[in-house]
């Protein structure tokens, strides 16, 4: 996918055009590749001899230093060829901390080694990085590595390539001030955005794009290495999208079932006639009743303060309640409440057919 395309994709996304770069970063070092993001107040800058000294030349002697937008850690196994079998020496890779650098490049230009000098100052800082400087005490020592994400129509200018593979590069940094630079190897890779909706695959938002299989622009550095990189060819990307879609939001549960009460039910009078209209806790006008638990469905901070009537006292008949602080009934809870009920409700309707009987 070229820039113009990944513009354009842009825009479908819902974002505006002069975002695109920006956004190309985040999807294809953090999204992608899963790369540990540089960014932000806390992103790390590296220092690059090459470049301080250039921009000293050139009249800015502040700019000193690269920052790369993703970083990574260095695996690599050490390995004999014994009779042309790969033996390896360690039984886990090696690591060697921020000798990988990436950074993101939505261009269909040339990337050149020159320009802001910043491509100079990853290659340069990458030999001073861990892996890196092992190379000044052990001519056969692992490779930091460079890692290029762009569209499809950047081109890697090749004196770069060579400068990342240890041939020296005369520069000019004004009239008659030239500087010769080199150093030990760095091996460049370049993986390329592809576009999965031209494929059939793909929704846009959600995983339209992809960072294709990242491939070694100098291989040749490899050859004599004996520290096999745990991902050489470097693996393909996870798809993802320039601007991601909100999630969709998952149905609310229902509110919790909550108790709010009793309710009287199988009200009899004194005489024993069932479901007694108009009973209001008075003796005169009823006797037994049943209590049945209600819920309702209720925002949490609507919990109620339920009034739950007491049973009728054994004292007198009248119908008292009180006010207590009712939790979130289980089953279990409301079983008992409801089993215990039922059995004073019973015991009294006994006591008042016992009475009945004996005043016949």
């Amino acid at each position: 996918m070229g820039k113009d395309e990944l513009e354009q994709r842009a825009i479908d996304s819902g974002l505006p055009k002069s975002d695109t770069s920006n956004a190309f970063e985040r999807f294809s070092i953090r999204d992608s590749l899963k790369v540990p993001y540089n960014t932000g107040p806390t992103a790390r800058s590296f220092y690059s001899p090459a470049k301080a000294i250039i921009n000293a030349a050139k009249g800015s002697p502040k700019r000193t230093s690269v920052i790369p937008d993703g970083i990574a850690t260095l695996q690599v196994r050490p390995y004999v060829i014994v009779n042309g079998v790969t033996i390896f020496t360690t039984p886990i890779p090696l690591e060697f901390p921020e000798s990988a650098f990436f950074d993101a490049k939505a261009s269909d230009g040339e990337l050149k080694l020159t320009g802001d000098y910043q491509l100079l100052g990853f290659v340069d800082a990458l030999r001073l990085s861990p892996a890196g400087l092992q190379h000044f005490v052990n001519p056969v020592a692992p490779i930091p590595r460079l890692y290029l994400a762009t569209t499809a129509g950047a081109k890697v200018q090749q004196r770069l390539v060579d400068f990342a593979s240890g041939m020296s590069v005369r520069m000019s940094a004004a009239r008659d001030l030239n500087f010769q630079f080199g150093g030990p190897p760095v091996g460049v890779f370049q993986t390329i955005v592809c576009d999965r909706l031209s494929e059939g695959r793909g929704t846009l938002g959600v995983d339209d794009l992809i960072m294709g299989r990242g491939v070694p622009l100098n291989p040749e550095i490899y050859y004599n290495d004996r520290f096999l990189p745990i991902d050489f060819i470097a693996p393909q990307g996870e798809p993802g999208t320039l601007n991601p879609l909100p999630p969709l939001s998952s149905p609310s549960p229902p509110n919790p079932l909550v108790f709010i009460g009793w309710k009287l039910v199988n009200c009899v009078d004194s005489v024993g006639h069932p479901n007694y209209p108009n009973y209001n806790g008075s003796p005169d006008f009823g006797y037994g009743c049943d209590l049945e638990p209600e819920f309702t469905y209720l925002l949490p901070d609507e919990y109620p303060t339920a009034r739950v009537a007491s049973a009728l006292s054994d004292d007198n008949d009248s119908f008292n309640s009180q006010t207590v602080s009712v939790p979130e009934p289980s089953a279990m809870g409301t079983f008992l409440a409801v089993g215990v009920w039922g059995g004073v409700s019973w015991r009294k309707r006994k006591q008042h057919s016992d009475s009945t009987a004996s005043d016949v």
